[in-house]
């Protein structure tokens, strides 16, 4: 998206453009668009009862929206038809992590007397993924958490 608002400034001024603001644009984007996100799912499903599942939805439904809808709309990236599946396989574990993330987010803001519990689990699912994304492995179909503390179920957030 930078890329196609540079493209529309005169070249002088396109030139002058330094790398550290594009990359800050792109990211300020990306954080815009994943609170807008946020957002609206807060707006559309206040209860946020099922973590994983609400999670996973979320994520997969930001995803559909800018990467089937938006962006091939706006000829921002070519339509999902002609991308290769290591091109979206990223992406959508990517929106998945976010989802997972988001809501947790919101259900720890919603509820203080567990937040200690959901920001543990937050931390524990994190960490997992990120152990198997160092180690090149795929997470599993369905993320397990043996939890280390003898006071915090394992199922918390994945209730």
């Amino acid at each position: 998206m930078v890329q196609k608002i540079e493209q529309a400034l005169p070249p002088e001024t396109s030139a002058r453009v330094p790398a550290a603001a594009e990359t800050a644009a792109a990211k300020f984007l990306a954080v815009g668009y994943g609170l807008t996100a946020g957002m609206l799912y807060t707006m559309l499903h206040p209860d946020a009862d099922h973590g994983l599942a609400d999670g996973t939805a979320l994520g997969l439904g930001t995803w559909v929206a800018g990467y089937v809808g938006w962006l091939p709309a706006l000829d921002l990236m070519p339509p999902l038809t002609e991308q290769r599946l290591k091109q979206t396989v990223g992406p959508v574990i990517h929106h998945i992590l976010f989802g997972m993330a988001a809501v947790a987010v919101y259900r720890w803001l919603k509820n203080p007397y567990s937040r200690k519990a959901q920001e543990y689990c937050l931390w524990s699912v994190m960490s997992r993924l990120g152990r198997l994304a160092v180690l090149g492995r795929k997470p599993p179909e369905t993320l397990m958490l043996a939890s280390r503390s003898p006071t915090i179920p394992h199922t918390i957030c994945l209730q």
